[in-house]
């Protein structure tokens, strides 16, 4: 359960606390609970961003510990810079981290259609892919992954496992600077899956 239901309550509690970096592009890679939050969502989005040429949006938490209390629900994520970008976007993908110790990535989202690309990519690199179910299946229009031009985007909740896999440093300064070949190839998947959109 989130600490705070929304941006401008977290914002005056939490200063210095955590940080936005953004690129506003046509298409866009989102981590809203990047950093401490959920880590490794950050550098998907960036690293996934920078292969394709797309733009990206990450919410980074920067607290020593408990940045779970930065958590903002993606249906109740309205920091201004993150719906703004996302406003003027037409193709939008968000990065999640889930708890669990196996290697699999859950798709959701309303773009049905690049969700199976990207999931038949995955699969094609060797990843353990699934669709995603209840909570996960990210499909409600206040998410705001979906709150793009044409009113849906991808939803990538990727597990704890996974996402340890993808580092050999799994800390906040070191996890940029660790990537390991399996990090690569989740996101060469994640290009490919772009090539020709």
């Amino acid at each position: 359960m989130d600490i705070y239901q929304n941006y401008k309550k977290l914002s005056q509690n939490e200063k210095g606390n955590y940080r936005i970096r953004y690129i506003a592009k046509p298409t866009m890679f989102i981590a809203p609970h990047g950093g401490g939050i959920e880590p490794g969502t950050s550098e998907l989005a960036l690293y996934s961003a920078n292969v394709t040429g797309g733009g990206y949006y990450v919410f980074e938490g920067l607290k020593r510990k408990n940045n779970e209390t930065l958590h903002l629900t993606s249906t109740n994520f309205d920091e201004p810079i993150a719906v703004s970008v996302v406003k003027r976007s037409s193709v939008t993908v968000a990065f999640h981290g889930l708890e669990g110790n196996d290697r699999v990535t859950w798709v959701g989202g309303r773009d049905v259609t690049l969700a199976k690309k990207i999931a038949s990519e995955l699969k094609r690199q060797g990843f353990s892919v699934k669709w995603a179910r209840d909570r996960l299946k990210g499909t409600s229009p206040l998410n705001i992954v979906n709150r793009n031009q044409q009113g849906q985007g991808v939803q990538l909740e990727v597990s704890l496992g996974e996402r340890q896999s993808f580092f050999t440093d799994f800390t906040l300064n070191g996890r940029g600077r660790s990537l390991t070949p399996r990090f690569l190839r989740y996101v060469a998947a994640i290009q490919k899956a772009f090539q020709g959109q």
